[in-house]
């Protein structure tokens, strides 16, 4: 599943990219660009951070300042970090809801973008799905600091 996620990312991020180079020789070279490149730009940017952000929770990629935890004994520390995982759980569960209550009521009003029309809640899947996988992913980071502190107890 990760390996997923890090390869939805890096295509996002590439098609934008190509999408914005080829926009700009267009641009330089018949003075016509493609419609809707920034509406597409910021689309795949959204999915592309939001699947990034969702593989480095489960990668345990994200910076954590350890001053503290490493002068604890490892049981403690480990203990430390599982508590911190389960509070980040907390808080992406939390915006999971208030996103997805702001999701509802774009759906509602039937936002779209402004060139494109592209019904914005496509914008915000990004968000939820993202935010949601982020959250699976912290748990799965709990259950590998605890088996590795049950590997490292025998």
């Amino acid at each position: 599943m990760l390996d997923v996620l890090a390869v939805f990312s890096m295509t996002s991020i590439g098609a934008a990219g190509v999408l914005t180079c080829v926009d700009i020789v267009l641009r330089h070279m018949t003075d016509m660009s493609i419609r809707g490149v920034i509406e597409l730009t910021q689309l795949a940017m959204m999915y592309s951070v939001f699947a990034a952000i969702a593989y480095a929770f489960g990668k345990r990629a994200h910076v954590a300042v350890t001053v503290l935890t490493d002068l604890m004994p490892e049981r403690v520390g480990r203990t430390f970090a599982i508590l911190g995982w389960l509070g980040g759980i907390v808080l992406l569960g939390w915006l999971v809801v208030a996103s997805f209550d702001q999701a509802r009521l774009v759906a509602q009003y039937g936002d779209v973008s402004q060139n494109l029309k592209i019904p914005m809640i496509i914008y915000w899947l990004s968000v939820i799905v993202g935010l949601a996988l982020s959250a699976c992913g912290s748990l799965w980071a709990i259950l590998q600091d605890w088996h590795e502190g049950v590997e490292n107890e025998r």
